[in-house]
């Protein structure tokens, strides 16, 4: 996840770069009013994790680079830190 989440950084700080200011706040609000609404469906119904064991293999990994992307990107167009969005990541696996 981490190698998924700094190539997402690296991405998202490119990004937001290329965009123009607009473009950028409504991305950005796009991006909070989603990670709300989440937030609020997560805490009606709260996703238990499982106790599953995973093997090493390619679909382990793809599912542990593919969320670090999308992490990396959002916390570097948000400007937060990726510990706040791993951590529920994690707790949803």
């Amino acid at each position: 996840m981490t190698l998924g989440s700094i190539s997402g950084s690296y991405i998202g700080a490119h990004f937001s770069k290329r965009i123009t200011e607009n473009s950028l706040k409504k991305v950005i609000l796009t991006l909070l009013v989603a990670i709300g609404l989440l937030l609020i469906i997560e805490g009606l119904h709260p996703i238990t994790s499982s106790d599953r064991q995973y093997n090493l293999s390619i679909l382990f990994l793809i599912l542990a680079i593919t969320p670090g992307l999308g992490i990396g990107f959002i916390s570097s167009l948000l400007g937060v830190a990726n510990n706040v969005h791993i951590i529920t990541q994690l707790a949803s696996i």
